[in-house]
């Protein structure tokens, strides 16, 4: 649902614990003869380009991974600091490769890997490795609007409904059709991408369009999102970011501030993220403290609704973060509606504990649809585990073989992770059915702070 997730789809853990990788996409082009190599370095430091016959390829992780892969039938990297080897196999039979993480290592008999559905692997995260014991299984059936149970009436209005924006242009150069279209939606709470840079923003076109969103009875938030943000050198940017706009509230008067600013920050992206997730939870909430502290304005959090769940538990973190948040948005990315009832009652019975108000977001974006592979051990296989220096290699290959460095596995069998199970994929009619339903099942539940859609804007309907 966050920006960066309309960009790029996004792997749910709850329906498996992914093993976050610093996943390596490798292309089909290099040569099949017996000089291939494969490099491992802690640092981009000496790697060579690619050459004109596309013999070296080189592919790297984010650098907080601290891992950068270098395959090709050239020269291996001269940096004394990296690790290399021959491969025993062209660079043309490589599709993937990753680092496995520490909580990846137990996987001996089963390893599963989750993959795009019909195309090459072209992202450092086309691919994941999924905890067996965990992991997804036959997913749920899409309801059909007539399948979507009745609710008793409450006798309360709900909420109204709140959602994103995140190109600034749009806002910037067409405020009053982005406005209509919100009402349209029954949007009473907008989310604006506000561009402050080191040189500032103009702030009298935004306050003009807050001024103009508050005539309607919209109020406008900022979004600010970016998983490196719990890193210390960004995340000091993001705190002056906080600043300027906190800065710019108190320079205005009431009709044209901003109501808030919610952070989608996902530090659940970052390669390394499962290797030590109480760590980089704790990180979070930091980093969530100091924006609170820099902006001193309403402060909502956008999160999954598994978030916590592996590193401690959802209600533990959800009250460290309790401090610094007015509410929480929840990224229920499911289109069944009796699963998503289950995953997000939870986090109800904690809202109404009295800690924090909740939205539940639904999201209508495209994704692509993908599929769990189950590979088992054998004597040789598509799949070749094989520790390489400090780390351990993940390396899929386009056939089986034997692996002479551990353990291989054969491919045995699939199951889909359409796409239609987390987004509504364009289907504006059947999301928001499933809107009303919640909205009816909801509006007497202490918390409910409303339904958040997520990729809605740029289509009609209510």
């Amino acid at each position: 649902m966050t920006g960066q997730a309309a960009r790029r789809p996004r792997r749910l853990a709850a329906a498996g614990w992914v093993l976050s990788l610093a996943a390596l996409a490798m292309s089909s082009t290099g040569r099949a003869d017996a000089a291939d190599w494969l490099s491992v370095c802690p640092d981009r430091g000496g790697l060579p380009p690619t050459d004109e016959a596309g013999h070296a390829l080189r592919y790297w992780a984010q650098p907080e991974a601290g891992r950068w892969v270098v395959a090709g039938a050239a020269r291996p990297p001269a940096a004394a600091a990296c690790s290399s080897m021959p491969l025993p196999v062209s660079v043309a039979e490589i599709r993937w490769i990753g680092v496995v993480s520490e909580s990846g290592r137990a996987m001996t008999e089963r390893v599963d890997l989750q993959i795009p559905v019909g195309r090459e692997f072209d992202d450092v995260r086309d691919v994941e490795i999924v905890l067996p014991a965990v992991s997804d299984g036959d997913p749920a059936p899409t309801p059909a609007v007539e399948t979507l149970a009745p609710t008793a009436p409450t006798g309360r209005e709900p909420p109204r409904r709140s959602g994103w924006s995140w190109a600034p242009d749009r806002w910037m150069q067409d405020g009053s059709g982005l406005l209509d279209e919100a009402a349209a939606l029954g949007i009473g709470v907008l989310y604006i991408s506000v561009p402050v840079e080191e040189s500032g923003f103009d702030p009298q076109r935004l306050a003009d369009f807050i001024a103009d969103a508050g005539g309607r009875g919209i109020a406008v938030w900022a979004v600010e999102g970016d998983p490196h943000a719990v890193q210390p050198g960004p995340r000091e940017r993001f705190v002056r970011r906080a600043a300027a706009l906190a800065a710019y509230n108190a320079a205005r008067p009431t009709a044209e501030r901003l109501a808030g600013i919610q952070y989608d920050i996902e530090p659940y992206l970052l390669p390394g993220y499962a290797a030590d997730p109480a760590g980089w939870q704790a990180a979070y909430v930091e980093t969530i403290a100091a924006l609170r502290r820099a902006a001193d304005l309403p402060t909502e959090i956008a999160i999954p609704f598994w978030f916590g769940r592996d590193g401690g538990g959802q209600g533990p973190l959800l009250d460290r973060l309790a401090p610094h948040v007015d509410s929480v948005a929840v990224m229920a990315y499911r289109t069944d509606v009796a699963e998503l009832r289950r995953f997000v009652e939870p986090i109800f019975v904690w809202a109404e504990g009295g800690r924090r108000d909740i939205r539940i977001a639904l999201e209508n974006g495209t994704l692509p649809d993908r599929a769990n592979t189950m590979f088992v051990r054998r004597q040789a296989g598509e799949l070749w585990l094989v520790d390489f220096a400090r780390d351990r290699l993940a390396i899929l290959l386009r056939g089986p073989a034997g692996n002479p460095h551990g353990p291989a596995y054969a491919r045995q069998t699939d199951w889909p992770v359409p796409a239609d199970r987390i987004s509504f994929g364009g289907r504006l009619d059947v999301l928001l059915a499933v809107a009303r339903s919640l909205e009816a099942d909801f509006a007497g539940r202490r918390g409910f702070a409303g339904i958040a859609l997520h990729g809605v804007l740029g289509q009609k309907g209510r």
